[in-house]
């Protein structure tokens, strides 16, 4: 059992960590190998190898090998390197020879072996995207089309139909070569089913695409045999996906060779291709086409023996239903779509009518979003619904699950459209709750765990909490063993977040968090800090810690049962199993913020020994520092507060007339105060820069950190309006801009509350500068925020999605250190790499790298020591995860130069993100070189630093 928050490792597969040079070295010694089966490992390893160091002197010198390779071994060796050219095909268009690469493979075209000149023009089309316009390689393909032996053909084949797919000139040329064979007599039936996916690529011209178009209508009433009309639909429909302008006629002859077909396979084949246009194009569907669709359904409905058909249709309609022009289309009185949909919804067929409730979900939801007048017949998806869900439920098997998914997911999706429809379908799960065991049971909690995030409260009460007594009763049956009983509890905490947990769930949940599995009792513990029950997750993570037998998980566990101690002190609330930690008691709120800094100090140290360098815990650890800080400037606002009761010195009011500032006339107290403000100010800018840095991080958690940080800048404006005359708000915070974070909604409501309560004091003017009530308020206002459990992010448990970026510079010298010339000029090249581990682009996605360079004087002989001399920054635009980058830096002196160069990463909205890494080295001006030594000095310092780079990763 591992609690670690999950990430990919770069060395799960146990290889030892080396850097590009020794494994290049590696794989050359096994290249030279006398030993076949060492040559092929050393060759299949090079596609890996691309992927860690995707550097483009590495992948040019690794291919210019295995083109050798290729030229001079036998016809196994090459069956190996053309693998590698296919897997490799997102980083050929680094090769920088490709000239010397195209002439070693291509030398073997000319050979007596059929076998090789196959292989040949296999490797020739798979790299034909760096080498698209080369004649004579069209020369040769052509030669190949029209040779005798069948494994040059299809060879050949294969090559043309690569080529076709980069080159605007070869598609042109060979369309009517190409059709000239498929015609032809004396070719084999064979050669034209793979001829004929050749024309999917001849889109380059109208002229030429009409012509194909043409031919496979020919081909269409030619060859009526099932593998020809598949083979041409599939052809034609690819041909219009990539012209869009075609995707009209492509439909109707879609549905007029629907008309007079009778096999069943041809017709789910051509619902299937009619899916393809619909998702790639569904704007660009006539309304007579979707008529036409609609019709052919109807007909199908008719008949009990076309039931696959007919589900076929409406898999083709439910894609055409999440287009915006479609669903306006259909929002009338004599919707044929929607007569449709209602007349599927009272079949018997589960697969049927899981379809037409999606549609109906879609056309539903497209009306809210578009704040569109009531549809004529609205209520019939809540009874189609309702009718399914029972129907589903009266069923003993599991047979019908993923209909029971599809039904499920359209109540969420209606419900996040409309929270109004939340009640009616609560209440409709609800009531199958006590009658549902195993599979379909944990189907209908995770679905209202998904409702409780939007549903709305009834009179300010979760709307959840009618069911509250049954999912009791259900957690207190689970069996010890039963792996995703956690999603009870998790259910249970989620409708009484914000709220304390009565006598009854708090020893219901923690008999449960005794008795179950460990992982299970993990994912409890989990979701009681994200929830801010941390009263439940103290009992549970010491249960862990005895069950852990790695050193990194017991302090990950450590530093969580600190976490949840410091709020449970915070919040005056003893742990479920409190007996046992008499200390997390406590009685004065500056105890308890003691209490919980001290603790998460703790926590602070066990998540750096948690840490290592393949599984990193930096955002958990600025988290728990920056929440740190802030109640440590808490407890000094407290003290600072409790000194006021004590006389300020007799120098204050001197001091307040001299410098003509009435509130110093308080002494300590006034400054501290106001130090108290700035410190806070400081904190929110720590949060903002938290939040920069979490490029990976879900839009919750982003969420989470910006109204931790309003907080502080609500609590800063709440000091500064009391210490500083004449104060104006320097910034307006509005909590309801704010994406929704329900786990924080009751931080929120507390944050509100002290805005009000500081807006009530500052009106009443009745009041001196600073009074007893000033800071008893900043007492109450500190008691009100802290008493707010803490509801830790997703992200702090969970990585789903990782990115990673690694710098190699060029020049590099011996300790960190290059030597260079003075009154000269260095280019400094910048590679770097994208790395993706997890999910990539699950919440946001790589657009550009921004690269800054800052280089500063550094030599005692200056005035004015560490004086920026130079400050430049580019934007890059990754390609395939690789960039690369130019910075021409000049060092007008002798002496020492510190260089600096930081990397960030910008999204696809154009923010950026302060991700890192950062590279720091030091440059050495000489001046005491001749101009001509130095010349060359520098010039093999850079040549060589690319020659023999070594990447620091």
């Amino acid at each position: 059992m591992t609690a670690l928050p999950r990430m990919v490792s770069d060395t799960s597969l146990g290889e030892p960590e080396q850097d590009a040079n020794s494994a290049l070295t590696v794989l050359d010694k096994g290249l030279r190998s006398a030993n076949v089966g060492e040559q092929c490992e050393a060759i299949v390893r090079y596609p890996r190898l691309f992927e860690k160091y995707p550097f483009p002197i590495l992948i040019n010198s690794s291919f210019l090998k295995l083109a050798d390779v290729f030229r001079n071994g036998n016809n196994f060796m090459r069956v190996w390197v053309l693998r590698v050219c296919q897997q490799s095909e997102r980083h050929l268009d680094k090769i920088i020879s490709i000239d010397d690469f195209v002439r070693k493979i291509y030398g073997v075209i000319h050979c007596n072996d059929p076998i090789a000149r196959a292989l040949t023009l296999h490797v020739l089309g798979s790299v034909a995207s760096i080498i698209p316009e080369r004649e004579q390689v069209h020369h040769s393909i052509r030669n190949s089309l029209e040779s005798h032996d069948t494994v040059e053909v299809l060879a050949a084949v294969y090559a043309a139909s690569k080529f076709a797919a980069h080159s605007r000139t070869f598609a042109v040329s060979m369309c009517n070569k190409i059709a000239a064979m498929i015609k032809g007599l004396d070719t084999p039936a064979e050669l034209k089913l793979r001829l004929i996916p050749v024309l999917q690529h001849m889109h380059y011209s109208t002229s030429t695409a009409a012509m194909v178009r043409e031919l496979g209508g020919e081909l269409l009433q030619s060859y009526p045999a099932k593998e020809f009309l598949l083979t041409s639909l599939d052809t034609l429909t690819k041909l219009a996906k990539e012209a869009l302008v075609d995707i009209p006629h492509q439909v109707s002859l879609l549905l007029f060779s629907l008309e007079g077909e009778s096999r069943v396979a041809v017709q789910k084949h051509i619902f299937w291709e009619l899916k393809i246009l619909a998702k790639e194009g569904a704007a660009h569907w006539t309304a007579a086409s979707v008529a036409a669709l609609v019709s052919k359904a109807h007909s199908f409905l008719s008949s009990s023996k076309k039931k696959r058909l007919l589900a076929a249709a409406l898999e083709v309609l439910v894609v055409l239903s999440q287009s915006a022009s479609t669903c306006h289309e259909q929002m009338h009185p004599e919707s044929a779509l929607m007569e449709l949909c209602i007349q599927s919804s009272s079949a018997l067929e589960p697969q049927i009518v899981s379809k037409a409730v999606k549609i109906l979900t879609n056309i539903n939801c497209h009306r809210y979003e578009a704040h569109l007048s009531q549809l004529p017949n609205e209520d019939a998806l809540e009874l189609a619904l309702e009718s399914f869900l029972m129907f589903l439920m009266s069923r003993e098997d599991d047979k019908h699950i993923p209909q029971l998914k599809t039904s499920l997911k359209c109540m969420v999706q209606l419900c996040e459209s409309c929270s109004g429809r939340c009640l009616f379908f609560v209440k409709l799960i609800s009531e199958q709750i006590p009658k549902r065991k195993g599979e379909s049971l944990y189907l209908l909690l995770e679905t209202l765990v998904a409702m409780a995030s939007f549903c709305p409260s009834v009179n300010g009460k979760p709307l959840l909490l009618e069911i509250l007594p049954e999912l009791i009763k259900c957690i207190s049956k689970l069996p010890e063993d039963e792996k995703r009983g956690s999603i009870v509890p998790t259910l249970i905490l989620q409708t009484c977040q914000g709220h304390t947990l009565t006598p009854e769930i708090s020893s219901c949940l923690y008999k449960y968090s005794q008795k179950c599995q460990i992982w299970e009792c993990f994912r409890l513990a989990r979701s009681s800090m994200r929830f801010g029950q941390h009263m439940l997750s103290v009992p549970a993570i010491i249960r862990l810690i005895n069950h852990v037998s790695s050193e990194t998980s017991h302090f990950w566990l450590s530093c969580l049962k600190n976490i949840s101690l410091a709020e449970c002190a915070l919040m005056n609330e003893q742990p479920l199993n409190g007996a046992s930690m008499p200390e997390a008691k406590q009685t004065s709120l500056l105890q308890g913020l003691s209490f919980a800094c001290n603790h998460y100090s703790k926590a602070i140290a066990a998540v750096k020994a948690t840490g290592s360098p393949h599984q990193s815990l930096q955002f958990a650890a600025d988290y728990l520092r920056v929440r740190t800080d802030t109640l440590l400037c808490f407890s000094q606002l407290v003290q600072s507060c409790i000194s006021f009761h004590h006389p300020p010195p007799a120098i204050a009011l001197n001091q307040a007339q001299l410098s003509n500032d009435e509130f110093l006339r308080h002494g300590r107290t006034t400054t501290q105060l106001r130090k108290c403000a700035s410190e806070l100010r400081a904190i929110a800018n720590n949060y903002h820069r938290l939040a920069q840095s979490a490029f990976d991080a879900d839009p919750k958690t982003l969420a989470n950190i910006q109204i931790l940080k309003n907080m502080c800048l609500m609590m800063s404006q709440s000091i500064e309006c009391m210490v500083y005359p004449n104060y104006q708000d320097k910034d307006l915070i509005d909590f309801g801009e704010i994406k929704d974070c329900p786990e924080m909604h009751h931080l929120v409501s507390r944050c509100k509350s002290v805005m009000e309560t500081t807006e009530d004091l500052r009106n009443d003017t009745t009041c001196k500068p600073i009074t007893s009530r000033h800071t008893d308020t900043l007492m109450q206002l500190v008691k009100m925020i802290t008493s707010s459990p803490l509801c830790l992010p997703r992200y702090f448990f969970q990585v789903r999605q990782c990115t990673l970026v690694k710098l190699s510079i060029t020049p590099q010298g011996k300790l960190s250190e290059i030597s260079v010339a003075a009154n000269s000029q260095l280019v400094l090249h910048v590679e770097g790499v994208c790395q993706h581990l997890g999910t990539p682009g699950l919440f946001r996605s790589i657009k550009g790298i921004h690269l800054s360079l800052s280089n500063t004087f550094l030599s005692p002989r200056s005035i004015d020591l560490n004086r920026e001399m130079c400050n430049m920054s580019q934007v890059v635009n990754p390609h395939h995860d690789f960039f690369s980058a130019q910075f021409l830096l000049s060092f007008s002196q002798g002496g020492v130069y510190q260089i600096c160069i930081t990397a960030s990463i910008v999204d696809e909205e154009g923010m950026t993100w302060n991700t890192g890494p950062k590279t720091q080295f030091n440059a050495k001006a000489c001046e005491d070189l001749p101009q001509s030594t130095q010349q060359v000095q520098m010039k093999m310092i850079y040549t060589d630093s690319q020659a023999n780079m070594r990447p620091r990763f």
